[in-house]
């Protein structure tokens, strides 16, 4: 999940070029509704799987009392994949102009104050339903460091291990860049989006062809590695260099292949288990669907953002961006041990899930408006000693900003 804050307007962050139209101002309304329905399909996703006895995921419905939202929501882990391409687009800004150290302290602050939030909150709620408190403890410890070995305290905490990676290789870029002169970002992007190529290339070969090693390549570690969802990294850098200048036809082919190869991670996903809820080929055509709709919905606000602000600009469009991230931190855990605490109290199953949901999202509201926003202030008065924003210019088109 791409942890990003608030889209703002920052004037003259960026010069026209010949020939072009003066960068203006906007900020991107639609890219927080993407992100906002993205983590609202993977609440949907997991509470389909919560059990009414225990804090457990089950795979026998008549544990599970959310079920019947399987129908909606057993292809809701997609939106993690929608995440990762509004995470390319999003960090390509950011690292413009940046220097790497600046670069990391910047999503540290972004990232770490939500994630150590709501990681206490997951560790409270599983050492209330008796979690041993050093397997509780050592969870905890994992998560808010983000190490790249699990078990975390909460399951969602592996996408961010996956951001931190990202983070990690954009800050070389910049690095290396620096020492040459040179701005490595686009050319990193195509490469890393060209190995993850190769990588699934290598699978889907060894699939056809019987190796027995595809088991192995699933493994957490290839995902560290950035060599399953690469892809869609890099498809988000090149939405980000369309906008901000235009691409030629070998990046068009690019973002093509990029495309299709991360068409066949979600479809695999359904193969490899993931949602387990109807047929194989509801579950792929949903998750393939909804990929596609949110990149559509992406595209129009980047590239239409003026209409798009004329027809939702709204203060409410923006608290609903800023609550995305900690709304996806805070449900897995909370939700899956507040699902069967409340269902012995509420029978009827559509007013549990009308109480879970309102719990989770008061409770993402109630961070975004207090500990993560102090935590962040703080952090940026310790570190940067300002308020620090990151334009994304796009020429021809008005310009948004994100306060890092």
């Amino acid at each position: 999940m791409c942890p990003a804050g608030r889209l703002a307007v920052q004037p003259g962050a960026a010069e026209p070029q010949r020939g072009r139209k003066r960068v203006k101002k906007q900020h991107l309304y639609g890219l927080d509704l993407v992100r906002f329905g993205s983590a609202f399909i993977v609440l949907l996703f997991h509470l389909s799987t919560f059990s009414s006895i225990a804090p457990s995921h089950v795979t026998t419905p008549d544990e599970r009392p959310f079920d019947w939202l399987g129908w909606v929501g057993t292809s809701g882990w997609v939106g993690v994949e929608v995440f990762f391409v509004i995470s390319g687009f999003v960090i390509a800004a950011s690292a413009r102009n940046a220097t790497a150290l600046t670069f990391l302290i910047k999503r540290a602050i972004r990232v770490f104050p939500a994630l150590w939030v709501c990681s206490i909150i997951a560790l409270g709620v599983t050492l209330a339903w008796g979690m041993a408190p050093a397997e509780a403890l050592g969870a905890f410890l994992r998560s808010i460091i983000l190490s790249p070995q699990g078990p975390y305290i909460d399951g969602v905490v592996w996408t961010l291990v996956l951001e931190a990676v990202f983070y990690v290789y954009i800050a070389g870029l910049i690095l290396i860049g620096a020492r040459l002169g040179r701005n490595l970002l686009d050319l990193g992007g195509l490469l890393l989006g060209s190995v993850s190529v190769l990588f699934i290339t290598a699978y889907i070969a060894a699939d056809a062809m019987g190796l027995g090693i595809t088991e192995t390549l699933l493994r957490f570690p290839f995902k560290v590695a950035l060599l399953w969802h690469g892809v869609f990294f890099a498809l988000g850098m090149l939405i980000y260099k369309a906008a901000r200048d235009r691409l030629s036809g070998m990046e068009y082919g690019f973002a093509a292949v990029f495309t299709v190869f991360c068409l066949f991670e979600i479809a695999n996903n359904v193969l490899a288990g993931a949602g387990g809820f109807a047929s194989e080929t509801y579950r792929i055509t949903m998750a393939i669907g909804i990929w596609l709709a949110a990149m559509a919905v992406m595209l129009f606000s980047v590239f239409r953002s003026e209409v798009v602000a004329k027809a939702i600009g709204a203060e409410w469009v923006k608290k609903a961006g800023l609550m995305t991230y900690p709304l996806y931190l805070n449900h897995f855990t909370f939700g899956m041990c507040l699902t069967p605490w409340l269902a012995g109290y509420i029978q009827n199953e559509v007013l549990l899930l009308v109480a879970v949901m309102s719990i989770i999202l008061a409770s993402a509201w109630a961070i975004m408006t207090g500990p993560e926003i102090w935590l962040q202030k703080l952090s940026r008065k310790w570190f940067l000693n300002q308020e620090q924003s990151v334009a994304i210019p796009m020429p021809g088109k008005k310009t948004a900003e994100r306060t890092a």
